[in-house]
């Protein structure tokens, strides 16, 4: 029987079609195979590269094993501070004024166990005032200007009179806990004292501040006397 050449002509319509699918397809398998092939080519010529960029940053960073790199970072001891008296007078300030509003309370509650507070607060707020400043404060060189000197005899003068005032509290204060009972005007005549002390030790400190940051007295041993600055004591605390 012979073939149609309707049917023979669709067997040859339908090879060529196959065939071209064949080519379309291995086509798009070597494109891919040709882009992954690509890559790790790239990334051994990037990684070279990017090893020797890494080397040499290493190679420029300081080592931090060795002694001048230890020794730059090394803290400072209280033997290298111009004065000490910055490290202490902070106590007092902090404490006198703690002792002030902690009375203060006491006047509306009357506790006894606050009262015990107040005189510990007062108590140990005289010890840092008088050690700031009759133990940690340098004396200054003669060449600061007008203005710091009468600063500076201010800064003393407020300092006198919170170790007075102090002192009174803790007095006043222990009189009121172990004689007076807590008498309500005992207890308002300590908060009197105890709120003078807090306001002069402000304003010693607002002067010690003014010397410091606008007058440059102190930091880095500007003009201050350095030799024996913790031995010696000023005329307000003798």
């Amino acid at each position: 029987m012979k073939n149609c050449p309707h049917h023979s002509a669709r067997n040859v319509l339908s090879s060529g079609v196959k065939f071209l699918i064949l080519l379309f397809s291995a086509g798009l398998i070597s494109l891919q195979l040709l882009a992954h092939g690509d890559e790790p080519h790239a990334k051994k010529q990037k990684e070279p590269a990017a090893q020797e960029r890494l080397h040499r940053t290493l190679q420029q960073m300081p080592s931090l094993s060795t002694d001048s790199t230890r020794a730059a970072h090394r803290d400072a001891t209280l033997s290298e501070f111009p004065s000490l008296h910055p490290l202490v007078v902070h106590f007092p300030i902090v404490l006198l004024i703690l002792a002030a509003f902690s009375q203060l309370i006491g006047l509306f509650t009357l506790k006894r166990e606050l009262g015990w507070v107040t005189l510990g607060l007062v108590g140990l707020g005289l010890l840092g005032a008088y050690i700031s400043g009759s133990y940690v404060h340098p004396h200054t060189t003669d060449d600061i200007s007008p203005r710091a000197a009468k600063w500076l005899a201010e800064h003393e003068a407020y300092a006198a009179y919170t170790v007075w005032l102090a002192l009174a509290g803790v007095v006043l204060k222990g009189a009121s806990l172990f004689w007076l009972r807590g008498r309500w005007w005992a207890e308002v005549v300590v908060f009197l004292v105890l709120g003078a002390a807090a306001t002069t030790v402000g304003l010693a400190a607002h002067h010690g501040a003014q010397l410091v940051h606008l007058e440059g007295i102190g930091p880095q041993g500007n003009y201050l006397e350095m030799q024996g600055h913790g031995e010696h004591h000023h005329e307000h605390t003798e």
